[in-house]
């Protein structure tokens, strides 16, 4: 399902969304820019909240925010084949 051009992540797929995110340790500010640009769900900032504050690793680039240069890197590999 979409909204907009967003799929809708049903809960049962949410808990591996976020764990797949985490991996990458972006910060709060990237990954909400990263998920908010390809998905969707009702809660989906207060979700990544809780799962920045909850690492270590992402907590370390709290403070950095998301470069335009940053985002159109991920837009791009997020593209690419």
């Amino acid at each position: 399902m979409l909204w907009g051009n967003r799929v809708i992540i049903p809960n049962s797929l949410k808990e591996t969304i976020l764990v797949e995110l985490r991996r990458e340790h972006m910060g709060v500010s990237k990954m909400k820019a990263l998920v908010r640009s390809h998905v969707w769900w009702a809660g989906l900032d207060r979700d990544i909240e809780a799962l920045v504050k909850a690492c270590q690793a992402c907590l370390s680039v709290k403070q950095k925010p998301a470069s335009a240069m940053d985002l159109a890197k991920s837009a791009l590999a997020a593209h690419t084949p």
